[in-house]
């Protein structure tokens, strides 16, 4: 059985050929599926946390999607959300979380609601 899988880094090829790398789904939303340039796919991941796969995705300018997305003190900026398995990441450092194989990592911008009538 044959399936093609969008592979945006292969960071250690002996890690991958052990099958130590994870293969971690990612959702892109709002203003980060126009920032990456694709709106869904399946990533291999060697390395251990969700700061480090934030690291190595790098948006259509180039820019690692850390480097937009987080604060200087490591917590994720207020007009974005990334959830890890349909939980909000929103504590400073708790973007140090290790990532399983599997994983589900949602990247969107907040959603602004407007008052009035």
């Amino acid at each position: 059985m044959n399936t093609k899988r969008d592979v945006a880094f292969l960071v250690d090829e002996q890690k991958i050929s052990t099958g130590e790398a994870k293969e971690i789904n990612v959702t892109a939303m709002m203003a980060a599926r126009e920032m990456l340039g694709w709106s869904q796919k399946t990533l291999l991941f060697t390395g251990e946390t969700l700061a480090q796969f934030l690291k190595q995705l790098t948006n259509t300018d180039g820019n690692s999607l850390f480097n937009v997305l987080v604060q200087e003190n490591g917590s994720v900026k207020q007009e974005y959300m990334v959830w890890l398995n349909n939980r909000p990441i929103k504590e400073e450092h708790s973007l140090e979380i290790p990532l399983q194989h599997g994983d589900r990592v949602l990247v969107t911008s907040m959603i602004k609601f407007a008052a009035g009538g």
